[in-house]
């Protein structure tokens, strides 16, 4: 997933509402019969599969706030991709990570990828320097 890795926490959890079979090979939910092992669950970001003892085990997704300002979502992945790396935003201009852009002959700009920058009304702004003549 480019340079950028993406961090994604993750808890198992019971599904309550999944009827548990003694001895079993499958569970059942919502009315439906699964076999042990078999995913039940279609959201990327609530996984589930029927577990060997007869349990539906769903993992939460947590996804990592994204660092860049030109991050897709696709149907089949929970958490949004920086398809272009790491990157912040001076004006209209998207700035990789780690490269000086030049907004005229005094300023230079460049992402700041600490965490410092990631929230708020700034977040993912570049940070620029104005050389005094």
């Amino acid at each position: 997933m480019d340079a950028l890795k993406v961090l994604i926490f993750s808890a198992i959890v019971l599904i309550a509402g999944a009827n548990v079979l003694p001895h079993a090979t499958h569970c059942e939910y919502n009315n439906k019969i699964y076999q042990a092992g078999e995913h039940i669950s279609k959201n990327p970001c609530m996984p589930c599969t029927c577990t060997p003892s007869g349990n539906v085990a769903c993992a939460i997704i947590d996804c990592a706030p994204v660092m860049c300002v030109d991050a897709e979502h696709h149907k089949d992945q929970c958490c949004h991709v920086c398809p272009n790396g790491p990157n912040c935003k001076v004006g209209d201009t998207i700035i990789p990570a780690n490269k000086d852009y030049q907004v005229d002959a005094h300023t230079t700009c460049r992402c700041s990828m600490d965490f410092s920058h990631m929230f708020g009304p700034n977040a993912h702004k570049a940070i620029c320097t104005k050389r005094i003549t």
